[in-house]
């Protein structure tokens, strides 16, 4: 074979990469685009609804895909911009700051850390070590099993459970306040709740006092969705827990709601949640902090332990904690009163 033949060879190979990578793009960004409008849907079917979470995802994907093609073929690579900047937008928003009334001088912040222990975690002492050295007001903690319990009983040097629900499932939870003198005083552990009624998943509720102002606390761990029929329930829960949020700030109380939800920012129980019960989000303003599943890098998880709060309260800090064994990442969030 000559010299011509062989770099007509070359170039011939060269050319079918080229159009074998761009289809190969072109595929990939045509799914995230289907996999972005199908994720609307979730009134339609349940699997929409669960495909409106990647969000983030979709974005990274229809970003580096649509660089590419557009190098190889600049009008495919354009057809990609329209569902990149609906899900940079969706996403985006959340590093769109709230409103914020001044906070008064003498005003106390109430520091809580949000934990889903996993009760399969093979690191609880790696756990342990880690709860103990935080120096917070109040743990909330769920996955909360008989072994998790007496671990958190005798092995916690610095916090002493105010109230306790344990399960041998995944619906056990726990709230803790610090062995020395709070900020924070709890005047009474309510009874578990169940949102709604029919639920099987005990909610553990701590009514607290911050500078003479009665907060009410709700530790919240809601249905995954994995079937037409939890999904649907997870709608139930999210709706009854923004009628209990309602009900609480009609009595002249503030409102904080921490925990697994299961749903991302974004998700249409959620958002319903915030419009209803007359809620915050305390991601708001931060932007891509997710938590699940822990193991995964960044980029490729999602937001799913979330904290809101009612409007008398703000949010002065919030940050995500290292990987400790569970399939969560811990939720660090300080919340102040709003100035009077």
């Amino acid at each position: 074979m000559g010299i011509q033949e062989t770099q007509k060879s070359e170039k011939t190979w060269v050319i079918t990469a080229r159009v074998w990578l761009t289809w190969v793009l072109i595929a990939i960004a045509t799914t995230a685009t289907v996999m972005t409008s199908l994720g609307f849907l979730g009134s339609l079917w349940w699997v929409f609804g669960v495909l409106d979470h990647w969000r983030g995802q979709y974005g990274w994907i229809l970003l580096l895909s649509g660089i590419a093609i557009f190098w190889f073929q600049r009008r495919w690579g354009l057809l990609c911009l329209l569902p990149l900047v609906m899900n940079l937008v969706i996403v985006g928003a959340l590093y769109w700051p709230t409103a914020i009334t001044a906070l008064g001088k003498k005003t106390t912040s109430i520091r809580i850390l949000h934990f889903n222990l996993d009760r399969h975690n093979p690191e609880p002492d790696e756990v342990l070590q880690y709860l103990d050295a935080q120096t917070v007001d109040i743990l909330s903690l769920q996955e909360v099993t008989p072994e998790w319990a007496e671990r958190l009983r005798s092995r916690l040097t610095h916090y002493e459970l105010a109230a306790l629900e344990v399960r041998e499932n995944s619906h056990g939870s726990a709230l803790l306040l610090p062995t020395a003198a709070s900020r924070v005083a709890m005047i009474q552990s309510m009874p578990t709740i169940h949102l709604p009624a029919t639920s099987d998943r005990p909610l553990l509720v701590g009514q607290l006092l911050v500078d003479g102002k009665q907060i009410a606390l709700l530790n919240l761990h809601v249905t995954r969705p994995r079937s037409r029929a939890t999904a649907a329930f997870q709608q139930v829960e999210l709706a009854s827990v923004a009628q209990w949020s309602r009900e609480m700030q009609t009595q002249g109380q503030e409102v904080i709601v921490i925990g697994d939800f299961n749903s991302t920012p974004w998700a249409q129980g959620v958002r319903g949640l915030l419009a209803q019960g007359k809620l915050t989000n305390s991601q708001q303003g931060y932007g891509w902090q997710t938590t699940w599943s822990a193991e995964w890098p960044s980029m490729l998880r999602i937001a799913i332990d979330h904290c809101l709060h009612s409007n008398g309260l703000v949010t002065i800090t919030r940050s995500i904690g290292p990987a400790l064994g569970s399939d969560h990442l811990p939720l660090t969030v300080e919340l102040g009163l709003q100035g009077e």
